[in-house]
């Protein structure tokens, strides 16, 4: 494990190959530490790097050959934690949890001085009760999660994405891996199921139509995250014949509280082929319900599912130049809408933030089309 690459805030690396995910990600894990100690116990401080006390810090990493830990540190959290005694750098994926644990929200919080900052959560840890839990990785505080029996519950990585390859392996032994992405907020991983029996009824559907129904294929995908950004969450989707992924309704989502485990994640797994099933019956429903006024629909209807105004308007645009305005159906509109994921992928988005996207794009295979299907022009 190279720690020099992999402790900066900004690492992110994809892989083709699932072996080399794999073990990636068990060195991930084999550098992590959960540490849990009293939540009036952690003090905060800013990186100030004229400090005596930084300057001994950073000299103590220059031994270790890890100099670049703390460099790296002052670019971005520029924040240090405190616990009995040991000084710790700050990973930026550490803010969510520690204003959580402190219960102090803002959007300003990162952009005041780091002193301030430090002095506000002290405030606040002064007064916490209960435990928090720490997650210690590559070198920096990732994560302070509440540590009650009934708040945080640990889930590595490594075994999630192990299990799912296991199951895929059993339950869909044509299986393919797509590629998968790290970063220290989030990882996701994307296999193609190749089974043909998933998608024969709505090619059908698609054939009945007029449509092309060549070139799909079921998907599943993973994407989790250990620092409060996301459950263990699987997707169902459709790749297409031009190799677009289409979100098939909501996630099949395991949260990480409540004492969840790694069995419950198993029984998760179980329910990726009658999800995709019930989940492409709705998209071919779709193929019923026309759409006299394509444009102005498709634009309450990304509103109506939280989809960002500029996004909506730049990807209805899109939809318009392609198809034109005249009458349609829900199922083009509804492909329409996922080309918005392409379109924040395409403007280099983390994986959080599109998979964000996706699970409001799913909605859209939900909502009461006729509703939406006004002759007025739709005012945003």
């Amino acid at each position: 494990m190279n720690t020099m690459a992999t402790c900066a805030d900004g690492f992110i690396k994809s892989f083709s190959n699932q072996s080399e995910l794999l073990d990636f990600l068990r060195g991930i894990d084999g550098n992590t530490v959960w540490d849990r100690k009293k939540a009036n116990e952690l003090r905060f401080e800013a990186l100030i790097p004229e400090s005596e006390k930084v300057q001994q810090l950073t000299e103590s990493y220059r031994q270790r050959g890890m100099e670049d830990v703390i460099n790296d540190t002052q670019k971005n959290a520029k924040l240090l934690l405190n616990v009995n005694g040991a000084t710790y750098p700050v990973r930026r994926t550490a803010f969510k949890t520690i204003f959580e644990r402190a219960r102090v929200s803002g959007n300003s919080l990162t952009e005041i001085p780091r002193e301030q900052l430090a002095e506000v959560l002290n405030y606040c840890m002064d007064v916490a009760k209960g435990q928090a839990l720490i997650k210690h990785s590559e070198e920096k505080v990732c994560a302070v999660h509440a540590g009650g029996d009934s708040d945080y519950a640990i889930l590595e990585i490594s075994e999630l994405f192990s299990r799912t390859a296991e199951f895929l392996a059993r339950e869909f032994p044509k299986n393919t891996f797509l590629g998968a992405s790290f970063e220290h907020a989030f990882v996701t991983g994307a296999w193609s199921l190749c089974d043909d029996s998933l998608l024969d009824s709505y090619r059908q559907a698609l054939i009945r139509h007029g449509l092309p129904a060549s070139g799909l294929k079921a998907a599943v995908r993973l994407s989790t995250s250990d620092v409060g950004t996301s459950g263990a969450n699987l997707y169902p989707t459709l790749m297409t014949a031009n190799n677009r992924s289409v979100t098939l309704g909501h996630n099949i989502k395991l949260a990480h509280k409540d004492g969840a485990t790694l069995d419950d994640f198993d029984e998760k797994l179980k329910m990726i082929f009658p999800q995709c099933e019930a989940a492409l019956e709705r998209l071919a429903n779709l193929l019923n319900v026309d759409v006299r006024y394509p444009k102005n629909a498709m634009l309450a209807v990304m509103k109506h599912i939280g989809i960002p105004k500029k996004l909506s308007f730049e990807t209805v645009a899109l939809f318009i130049a392609q198809n034109g305005e005249g009458a349609c159906t829900a199922h083009e509109i509804y492909y329409g809408i996922a080309e918005a994921v392409f379109q924040l992928q395409s403007e280099g988005a983390s994986g959080t933030k599109i998979v964000e996207l996706e699970d409001k794009v799913a909605r859209a295979l939900n909502v009461k089309w006729p509703d939406f299907d006004m002759p007025m022009e739709y005012k945003w």
